[in-house]
């Protein structure tokens, strides 16, 4: 059966990259609301969506760590070489023992498929950080059936953030169809998507204001990717969690997972 779960994850101040690659590990290992139980050994590949951001190396890192199979997906393979090479110092294009490195487009369902095959869940923390042009504002920009038409630039978030999502959530239909037609056995990856605190904000909000203002509309094709999932009937489980900082978190410091939502 399907089933799908949100949360928001808030404390004061800053959270660290690692705070959240917590949440994010806890929720692909058993789901918003059992986050203590422990990791099942898993023969089959996780395919991690962003694995040369910051979040990203670190999921595929811990990842490693407990012996689970990686496919990490990036854009530029000398990038994830140097992102994702070994930690004994080989470096180079030896990565670490256990990930595969997968290169291709996050809005081709070519890509996608192949690199969704034989994978057991996906972990999706790509995201887009790309600051607003004057020119993206253009009153026969922002109207029409196809208001984004015009844009050719991959870094803006309305491919990162939201038409990845409508192309995964198209491949992994397809292959539970597919399978279903031919076995009956219906087993397709459970999706664990990173996306941000102020996503769930009203467009009208400051804050969604300005981070929309700034940064391309990212909080907005990032709702939108949400709304995807959300409607997919897929299994999923989205985090939202607030700002993030580099460096480990401070003592004393909880992170609580303040609403959780299940559709």
């Amino acid at each position: 059966p399907r089933s799908g779960a949100s949360a928001a994850t808030s404390r004061l101040g800053m959270k660290s990259s690692a705070v959240v690659l917590s949440l994010v590990l806890e929720a692909f290992v058993a789901g918003v609301g059992a986050f203590s139980s422990p990791a099942p050994p898993s023969p089959s590949p996780v395919l991690v969506l962003g694995s040369t951001g910051k979040v990203g190396r670190l999921v595929v890192e811990n990842l490693v760590a407990q012996k689970i199979p990686v496919r990490a997906f990036a854009r530029n393979r000398t990038k994830a070489s140097e992102v994702l090479s070994s930690p004994t110092g080989m470096g180079g294009l030896n990565p670490w023992e256990g990930v595969e490195v997968v290169v291709g487009d996050l809005t081709s369902e070519a890509d996608l498929s192949a690199a969704l095959e034989g994978v057991s869940d996906v972990i999706a923390v790509s995201g887009a950080l790309r600051f607003s042009k004057l020119s993206d504002f253009l009153p026969w920009r922002l109207l029409g059936n196809d208001p984004m038409g015009w844009c050719s630039d991959k870094t803006h978030p309305y491919f990162v953030n939201y038409l990845s999502m409508v192309t995964l959530a198209k491949v992994l239909s397809a292959k539970r169809s597919q399978q279903s037609d031919e076995d009956g056995e219906v087993q397709v990856p459970k999706i664990v998507r990173l996306t941000g605190l102020s996503v769930g904000l009203p467009g009208t909000n400051p804050v969604s204001l300005i981070f929309n203002t700034l940064l391309s509309l990212t909080g907005k094709w990032h709702a939108r990717g949400e709304r995807v999932l959300r409607q997919s009937g897929l299994d999923y489980t989205i985090l939202r969690p607030g700002g993030l900082a580099d460096g480990a978190r401070p003592p004393g410091v909880a992170v609580q997972a303040v609403a959780v939502n299940s559709d």
